[in-house]
């Protein structure tokens, strides 16, 4: 007959300490819904998959909790989209950008807005089924 004794230290440690199962496992499904946000979201300038950034902690309730967030000003409007809006220059008298290959330079632009790019809750998803 076999015999099961409970140490709680390292139960403790297996269950909620840095370096227990559970931590690597969180650890590891943070870190692959991070590259998985990353290879989803749009790279014309690189500013917003490189504001996507994964980290680990011991929780308040003393579990691990992994964190992956986007720290960009346009994360929002790239994940959730955007309605149509007006652009309008704020410090200069008109707007300067590249268009087709050449620069364009206007006083106002009628943007059509933008689908949305749930790159971090579609991913979210995918790793947690």
């Amino acid at each position: 007959m076999a015999r099961f004794e409970k140490y709680d230290a390292e139960w403790n440690h297996l269950l909620r300490g840095k370096g227990g199962m559970v931590y690597n496992h969180i650890e590891k499904l943070t870190e692959q819904l991070r590259r998985m946000a990353r290879r989803d979201v749009g790279k014309d300038t690189k500013k917003l998959y490189n504001s996507i950034k994964s980290s680990m902690k011991i929780g308040s309730r003393g579990g691990p909790v992994g964190t992956v967030l986007a720290d960009s000003k346009i994360a929002r409007m790239h994940h959730d989209g955007t309605r149509a809006h007006v652009i309008r220059p704020l410090r200069q008298n008109t707007l300067r950008f590249p268009s087709r290959g050449r620069i364009v330079y206007t006083k106002i632009v009628h943007h059509p807005g933008t689908k949305p790019n749930r790159f971090l809750t579609d991913n979210l998803r995918r790793v947690i089924d």
